[in-house]
């Protein structure tokens, strides 16, 4: 499980069309971590994300904010994995699809059961870690929101299941049409039907795109792996943006460029070996998975032309 929360610009933006004062709220929480990296993102610990959130409920004026957090997601605000999601077949792939990918973005999991009548989502944190009340609510209406904007309809969970004190519940009854029950986790429950229609967004070619770059990520969290390993999946995340330096790489693994140096050393290979390779594997992939010209080909592997693509296949 991931310790950290990331806010991208695009949550970000959703909290300041709330009404919501981020930079307050980031120093009313006392929060020290606040440098974006070079992907526009903001990582917090599990403890600090907790003291933002409060702070933002201390703050804002705005009636059940984080309800409007929620109705204001759209595709283009998701994280990678999210936006992926939405390419697939119905809520309840996506949800699955979901839960392998949350630690690259959240310190929460999903847990997605599927049964013959219904699909269970439990929502969990780290154990000695209890979460403000507004923010369980937040989590488990993001699916709900999710099945929205896939299939450009309102669908409605069965229920919503949580250990909350019925005196904390009683507050959002009248904002939902569907009840709120005292239970032993917190859960959003869909009828089998309704996790099972299908998505306008629907595209297992986007999919079969992302999901390499998603695997890689994961391995890159894995501080075990070796560091040839972690070297290709975060290239495979930085070659669009065109950012393929030695020193960039090492960054993004939290090491200098001399470990990084050491430890490929160590492995035997070479990063300019790892990066060839890298490119050279993306762009068998693209192009027999995808209908990208050799201009689009370029860019998703960091060229600033095709001389270079036409360098790279003379090569292998």
């Amino acid at each position: 499980m991931s310790t950290k929360y990331t806010l991208t610009g695009g949550s970000l933006s959703v909290l300041n069309d709330c009404g919501v004062d981020v930079g307050q709220a980031i120093q009313r929480g006392q929060l020290t971590s606040v440098s974006p990296s070079d992907e526009g993102q903001i990582q917090y610990s599990i403890r600090e994300f907790f003291a933002l959130w409060r702070a933002v409920e201390e703050l804002t004026t705005v009636p059940n904010w984080w309800l409007r957090a929620v109705e204001a997601m759209a595709a283009e605000t998701f994280s990678a994995p999210v936006f992926a999601a939405l390419s697939s077949p119905n809520l309840k792939v996506a949800l699955q699809r979901i839960s392998r990918y949350k630690r690259l973005f959240a310190a929460n999991t999903f847990a997605v059961t599927v049964g013959a009548d219904e699909v269970r989502i439990i929502v969990d944190w780290p154990d000695r870690e209890t979460p403000p009340a507004s923010l369980v609510m937040f989590e488990l209406l993001f699916p709900v929101r999710l099945a929205e904007i896939g299939t450009h309809s309102s669908i409605s969970p069965l229920r919503i299941e949580t250990p909350f004190a019925p005196e904390i519940t009683r507050q959002w009854d009248n904002l939902f049409n569907f009840p709120i029950v005292l239970g032993a986790r917190h859960a959003v429950y869909f009828s089998s039907a309704d996790a099972t229609v299908p998505f306008v967004s629907r595209n297992e070619t986007i999919w079969s795109i992302f999901e390499p770059q998603l695997n890689a990520a994961v391995c890159a969290l894995n501080a075990r792996s070796a560091a040839s390993e972690r070297v290709r999946a975060v290239l495979r995340a930085s070659l669009p943006g065109g950012q393929t330096d030695l020193e960039t790489i090492a960054h993004r693994l939290n090491m200098s460029k001399r470990t990084l140096q050491r430890k490929l050393q160590i492995e035997g290979i070479s990063y300019q070996d790892i990066l060839r390779e890298t490119r050279a594997d993306l762009a068998d992939f693209y192009r027999a998975n995808t209908s990208f010209s050799r201009d689009e080909i370029a860019f998703m592997l960091g060229y600033q032309d095709t001389k270079s693509l036409q360098r790279l296949e003379h090569a292998h």
